[in-house]
């Protein structure tokens, strides 16, 4: 199915510790570039689904239209979104990464997916090792990023409290 949103996951811990040097608008709309492929594939009954732009380097094509696209339309709204304006090191960073794990992801989930010239890495195994490594991954990543720093508030007042309850 194409445009499927586990691509998404790759992003939550990117943005997490890039912050505004990393855009999940462009992410995403990397992702929905790439899988025109197979939805055209599914359109038209064509095989194999993932072809050229599911490879290391031709990922790359989609990726830069992506940008161009996304330079051109920057400052617009379009329904409730707004194109943002970025610079082209969070154009072309954000792009790179979000092609480059759609591939990944679709190396280990679709055995058609022709990552090195022709050849799937898709096993259950690695498949199974790759979503529990990126589930372990996110976690730590969001402890430090959110839980740990607001443990560490919560701690600071409940201090204070103390101290001035124990002062007065």
């Amino acid at each position: 199915m194409p445009f499927t949103p586990i691509h998404l996951l790759a992003a939550a811990p990117v943005k997490a510790l890039l912050k505004r040097h990393f855009s999940v608008k462009l992410f995403f709309a990397t992702q929905v570039a790439i899988d025109t492929e197979p939805g055209f594939g599914m359109l038209f009954d064509l095989d194999p689904l993932h072809g050229p732009f599911h490879t290391w380097a031709g990922s790359l094509v989609p990726a830069a239209l992506a940008v161009l696209a996304w330079r051109q339309l920057a400052g617009l709204k379009i329904w409730s979104l707004k194109i943002d304006r970025l610079s082209w090191p969070v154009l072309l960073t954000t792009a790179w990464y979000g092609a480059w794990t759609h591939v990944a992801l679709d190396g280990f989930m679709h055995s058609d997916v022709p990552v090195w010239a022709g050849h799937s890495w898709r096993t259950e195994d690695a498949m199974h090792t790759l979503l529990g490594c990126g589930v372990i991954a996110g976690a730590v990543i969001a402890a430090f990023t959110y839980v740990l720093p607001w443990v560490a508030s919560v701690g600071a007042r409940a201090l204070e409290r103390l101290y001035a309850r124990l002062k007065g």
